[in-house]
């Protein structure tokens, strides 16, 4: 599965958090970038970070900050072993939910309160937020991870991130529901919209959102948008995103107007109180059996098999074309990242850490907990609906999220996509207004 270089781009009150943690940059790793990611594990350069077999053995409060609150059992469990092979490092651990996880990891950089911080490739999208991160290049426990991994979270030579996994964007389903109703899982948009008509026409709501956080919504746009856009035009954004920063190709066109249509379609299936009803609430929602499915990303299978559903879940990857060539381009990219602050007096310590969470055995106990998809070779997924997952992305030919090929300080609007899945908005106007916003901003470009 061949991927795209990961990039990100902040999206201002739009469509960036997190996909949603979930969930831009820029893609603007040079030419060399993959044969640089390919020799970050072995090469030691000059600015590589201390070894980490050197130990100071002073007293040492290592702080480190994540937004992924459902990781709680592994890191409980991680940190506390840490620390007992660690004895002079205690870990000052704080996890909090998405949607403040931003105003935390600001407050904290900038009170110089943080030694290792959870990030994306966002967080290493402009020269300024460089700047902020370590080197890792030359440490030796990179070359534990796939290259590919590494390479998206690599600039110019210089190694800033550490992965965890890989994410992407799937429906879950009530084989119940679907086997009730004589439903097959669909290949083809028609088939889809099919296949919701008979859920809603036998009164169960088809689609659980939690879309009262808003940020949300840009799942629905990142599940359609690769096939509907990349399908047709595999270079519609470009190197860089010039294409769309030189206007010719735009939110306007065809196929992003398709986008928009076809989410507005969705709106239509989704329970009554989606806007009113949180994020975090829609996962065991569905596994309560109040939908017959919820388009979210593989993150959540954790908390979905933690609501313990009372009937098997399904899944499949939404079919947003009736194209079978163009419904092979799928959306996938790098869930999660460890970064260490460029000013930590603590870096020792960090590095130790990194090296530790690095260590294979230490690594299944993350995926097999988390029940995240893996960036390390040699690691087995023992949760079989994960394994059928990873089996669906696998057959994909991946490409990163929209938002973080676009070149970093664009800005769009949230409460657009709202107003489109409400009926408030028409899909052409949406697809003008959000054009309107991207030139709009040319002057924060970077």
């Amino acid at each position: 599965m061949k991927r795209k270089q990961l990039a990100s781009l902040v999206l201002t009150a739009m469509i960036s958090s997190a996909v949603l943690s979930a969930c831009g940059s820029n893609n603007a790793n040079n030419g060399n970038q993959a044969s640089n990611a390919n020799n970050a594990a072995a090469t030691s350069e000059a600015s590589a970070a201390p070894d980490t077999g050197k130990d100071s053995g002073k007293p040492v409060e290592l702080r480190i900050i994540n937004w992924r609150v459902e990781d709680k059992a592994f890191f409980d469990q991680f940190n506390a072993k840490f620390e007992e092979e660690n004895p002079n490092i205690k870990i000052r651990y704080d996890a909090t939910p998405t949607q403040s996880y931003q105003q935390l990891k600001n407050s904290r950089i900038a009170a110089n309160e943080v030694d290792i911080v959870a990030g994306d490739y966002k967080t290493m999208n402009s020269a300024d937020q460089r700047e902020l991160w370590m080197d890792l290049s030359g440490q030796s426990f990179l070359g534990n991870f796939k290259q590919d991994a590494l390479q998206n979270l690599n600039y110019d030579g210089k190694q800033y991130g550490l992965p965890w996994n890989k994410v992407s964007l799937v429906a879950y389903y009530n084989k119940k529901i679907f086997s009730d109703l004589g439903l097959q899982e669909p290949t083809t948009w028609t088939e889809f919209t099919a296949l919701l008509d008979k859920i809603k026409g036998a009164g169960i709501d088809p689609i659980l959102v939690g879309g009262k956080d808003g940020w949300p919504m840009q799942q629905i746009v990142h599940t359609l948008e690769p096939s509907i856009v990349r399908g047709a035009k595999p270079d519609f954004y470009g190197k860089d995103n010039a294409n769309v920063m030189a206007l010719t190709s735009k939110f306007t066109d065809p196929e992003w107007l398709e986008v928009f249509t076809k989410f507005q379609t969705l709106s239509k299936y989704f329970q009554k109180n989606s806007l009113g009803l949180a994020y975090g609430q829609a996962p065991g929602l569905f596994a309560q059996g109040k939908a017959a499915m919820t388009i979210d990303g593989t993150f959540s299978l954790t908390q979905i098999n933690d609501a313990k559903p009372n009937f098997e879940v399904g899944t499949f990857i939404v079919p947003a074309t009736d194209d079978a060539a163009k419904n092979k381009i799928g959306y996938a990219k790098i869930g999660g990242a460890w970064f260490i602050a460029n000013n930590s007096p603590n870096k020792e310590a960090a590095l130790k850490y990194l090296e530790a969470f690095s260590q294979k055995d230490n690594y299944q106990l993350y995926i097999d907990t988390v029940n995240q998809f893996p960036v390390m070779d040699g690691i087995t997924m023992k949760d079989p609906l994960a394994q059928k997952i990873n089996d669906q992305l696998s057959a994909k030919d991946a490409v990163d999220q929209f938002t973080n090929i676009q070149n970093s300080g664009s800005t769009y609007q949230l409460d657009l996509l709202i107003k489109v899945a409400t009926g408030g908005m028409k899909p052409e106007d949406a697809a003008k207004q959000w054009q309107k916003d991207y030139e709009d901003s040319k002057p924060n470009w970077k």
